[in-house]
């Protein structure tokens, strides 16, 4: 499991760990932590329960961090998809 904060830049950082995810021989999913709790604040306010809180947080393949922050990047959001032209262009990369 890899662990990122919920923000940007946690998103970002997860987006980047793919490429690196592909070369190792195991199966890798990351876990991002609420918006606006950064490591230390989630394991003090959990405390011996962090492990527990931890693994019921959603898990996702690297890869959807990866296509995450590609659609962030061209303006695409939940309320706008990317349309069949911007798809294209994308399965082209």
């Amino acid at each position: 499991y890899l662990l990122f904060d919920g923000d940007d830049a946690g998103r970002n950082a997860a987006a980047k760990a793919f490429p690196v995810s592909l070369n190792l021989d195991a199966d890798v999913e990351v876990i991002f932590l609420p918006e606006g709790t950064d490591p230390d604040d989630f394991a003090r306010t959990h405390g011996d329960d962090v492990t527990t809180r931890l693994r019921a947080l959603p898990r996702v393949h690297p890869i959807e961090s990866y296509c995450d922050r590609v659609l962030r990047e061209n303006g695409c959001t939940p309320a706008a998809p990317p349309g069949p032209n911007l798809r294209a262009s994308l399965a082209e990369e």
